[in-house]
């Protein structure tokens, strides 16, 4: 029971360093959009696609540990519908 509490902790851990990553990503990404239409700064669009592109990246990561999450703390039932 003690490996499955530390398991858990270990990816409430994770799900929310991934949340703040993912929250700084999608911002800046919308921010260098922003910027890219108001100011007459170009070649912006290889960061705003690097930063969307790790945004959706994080995204997904962090829902597949969120299931995981969810399956360990239902141990081994079907999670509920989120």
């Amino acid at each position: 029971m003690g490996d499955v509490n530390a398991e858990l902790a270990s990816l409430k851990s994770k799900i929310d360093a991934l949340r703040i990553l993912y929250i700084v990503l999608f911002f800046g990404s919308m921010a260098i959009l922003v910027i890219q239409y108001a100011g007459s700064i170009g070649g912006l669009t290889l960061p705003w696609a690097l930063l969307l592109g790790g945004a959706v990246a994080t995204r997904l990561a962090r829902q597949s540990m969120v299931n995981k999450y969810n399956a360990l703390l239902a141990g081994g039932k079907p999670a509920p519908l989120q």
